[in-house]
């Protein structure tokens, strides 16, 4: 009988036993799982607000890419900051004080409608546009002539991160273009081989949010072409200056065109 006793006994601990580790297995998992969802949340935060920053930004390219009005002059206009003719600098980081000084401006100027707060992974956002031109060029009967220049100016929006040592993780997550050693790296991203301790994404000005778009895009060429015929030299006159105007210096196509 007393042994019978110490059977179950023994039994009885090893099933106790066998209950907490199944417990355990269980309560980790949950954790798991809550740290895994946590980072999701966390992910699509700092998603969002990079698509913000991006649409603001774009939004800034469009008032300043050729003209806009003049505030000094009521009634008449003057070059945007990314018109080449007011010699902007490259990269264009911005006019205001601090180390994210388009970020400011952005938000000071209204066309970012919220300043973001640091978060557990970013501490701030620094913002820049980066030009790249490209030759304009026309089909003649003697070969390819050039006709002026495309200004093209790529948005770069730069995170620095709580973390700088988290970089490549952070990168791989959020789907960023490169790593920089600096919030004002001085070129687009390379194609292969970035490092650094901030992330750097870009993307053109025509396409600034991967979660947004316009029924108005198909309507583009038209404008663009109308542009051309109207704010620009007739054709045959650029193929015939090497893609130049009448005081020598380049015909520049604006605002993505």
């Amino acid at each position: 009988m007393l042994k019978d006793n110490k059977n179950q006994s023994a039994i009885s601990l090893i099933e106790l036993l066998l209950v907490l580790v199944v417990m355990s297995v269980i309560v980790l998992m949950g954790i798991r799982q809550y740290r895994v969802f946590e980072m999701d949340k966390l992910i699509r935060l700092e998603q969002d607000r990079i698509d913000s920053i991006f649409q603001a930004a774009e939004h800034f390219y469009q008032a300043n890419c050729d003209m806009k009005p003049d505030p000094a002059a009521p009634g008449k206009a003057t070059f945007g900051i990314l018109n080449p003719r007011a010699n902007p600098a490259n990269p264009y980081i911005g006019d205001s004080q601090g180390a994210n000084k388009l970020y400011n401006m952005l938000v000071s100027e209204g066309f970012l409608t919220q300043n973001f707060p640091r978060s557990s992974i970013s501490f701030l956002y620094a913002v820049q546009f980066v030009r790249r031109d490209s030759m304009r060029t026309i089909k003649t009967a003697d070969g390819y002539k050039p006709i002026g220049t495309i200004v093209n100016w790529i948005i770069q929006v730069i995170m620095v991160l709580r973390d700088p040592s988290k970089a490549s993780f952070y990168s791989k997550l959020l789907s960023g273009d490169c790593l920089s050693t600096s919030t004002n790296p001085t070129n687009s991203c390379p194609k292969t081989g970035s490092f650094g301790n901030y992330v750097v994404f870009e993307r053109l000005p025509s396409f600034v949010s991967a979660q947004t778009g316009s029924s108005y895009w198909p309507t583009n060429p038209t404008v663009n072409q109308f542009k051309a015929m109207y704010t620009t030299y007739p054709i045959l006159y650029l193929i015939n200056s090497g893609g130049n105007t009448p005081d020598g210096t380049p015909q520049y196509f604006l605002c993505g065109g």
